[in-house]
């Protein structure tokens, strides 16, 4: 393309950065339970969250057969599902900072003490 204009390009690589915020946004609106499952199960909860961005597509006639879904991207959907994620098991025990141990690199302090901010347990 010419410095200062402008063009219609199609293809995969015009979706990826479209998909790839997509996804950010998911995780930026994901619930706690989703959090939690992601953080024990990434790999099943990134199958989990592509299942929901495309379950959350609205359907356009004119794309069937054309896209995965036959639809169109709806952020809102998507969002909305992520958020009202529960998990495997709601009453089970949820992952807390205040129990993991960590390693800091600025100090080199490695013996899994430390002081910062501790999420709640529910």
């Amino acid at each position: 393309m010419p410095t200062n204009s402008t063009s219609s390009l199609t293809g995969t690589s015009m979706a990826t950065p479209h998909v790839a915020g997509a996804v950010a946004l998911m995780h930026a609106a994901g619930s706690i339970g989703f959090a939690n499952y992601y953080m024990l199960y990434p790999d099943s909860a990134a199958l989990v969250l592509k299942q929901m961005l495309l379950d959350g597509t609205d359907p356009i006639a004119a794309l069937n057969g054309i896209t995965v879904t036959g639809g169109r991207l709806n952020l809102f959907n998507a969002c909305t599902a992520i958020s009202e994620y529960v998990g495997l098991s709601p009453d089970g025990p949820f992952l807390s900072l205040a129990s993991a141990t960590f390693s800091d690199a600025l100090t080199g302090n490695n013996n899994g003490t430390g002081s910062g901010r501790a999420l709640k347990s529910r």
